[in-house]
């Protein structure tokens, strides 16, 4: 298991729902987004999509390499 792996099952453990840092942020202060908070969240969003699809593939490359 890589350091990132274990960093996001942590996160995971930690925060039931897995709530985005947008989301926490939100729901302390109770009220409606900004169009700024909404870019901001999407924007998160995309990266959080990217980094996981590097991890599948990442695993999937390590996978064949086993295979090998």
């Amino acid at each position: 298991m890589s350091k990132l792996d274990k960093l996001l099952g942590a996160r995971k453990e930690n925060n039931p729902g897995n709530p985005s840092p947008f989301e926490e942020a939100a729901n302390m202060l109770g009220g409606e987004e900004s169009p700024q908070e909404e870019a901001a969240q999407l924007k998160y969003g995309e990266r959080k999509a990217k980094v996981e699809h590097s991890i599948e593939h990442h695993k999937a490359e390590t996978a064949e390499e086993r295979e090998r």
